[in-house]
C-alpha cells in the first residue's frame, strides 16, 4: 500500500502542549509535526472529521507566552501504546505563509536529526 504522506513526520525534542483556541482547554501534546499536519497524544478519543481551532504553545523563555494558532481537522484516531491515551492525526487547514514558516523553523530548531 502506498503512503499518502508527502512530508516526513518530524519529532521534536519538546513535548509541546496543544490547547483549543477559544478556552485554552488542553487537547493533548504534540507527537510530531509537518506543515501539512500534526499528530497529538490525547487523553480522550476524538471523532474523525472534527475541525478544531488549535493553539500550539511554542518553546521559549519562562514567562513568554508564544503560540501558533491554526485550524485542523482530525483524520484518524487510534489507541496509543499506553492504554490511557489516544493518538490523533490532524490535517492543518489554511495555514498562512507565516504560520508554515514558523512550523518549518520549529522543525529546524527543535526537530530530532536523522
Amino acid at each position: 500500500m502506498q503512503s499518502r504522506r508527502r512530508l516526513k513526520r518530524r519529532h521534536l525534542v519538546y513535548y509541546l502542549q496543544v490547547t483549543t483556541g477559544q478556552d485554552r482547554g488542553l487537547v493533548g501534546h504534540l507527537v510530531d509535526i509537518t506543515p501539512d499536519g500534526v499528530m497529538l497524544m490525547t487523553e480522550r478519543e476524538m471523532q474523525t472529521g472534527e475541525t478544531l481551532p488549535l493553539r500550539l504553545t511554542l518553546p521559549g523563555e519562562p514567562g513568554e507566552d508564544q503560540a501558533l494558532e491554526f485550524e485542523a481537522t482530525s483524520l484518524w484516531c487510534r489507541p496509543d501504546v499506553n492504554p490511557d491515551f489516544w493518538d490523533v492525526g490532524f490535517k492543518t487547514e489554511g495555514l498562512s505563509l507565516e504560520q508554515a514558516s514558523i512550523i518549518e523553523t520549529l522543525i529546524e530548531d527543535y526537530g530530532f536529526r536523522d
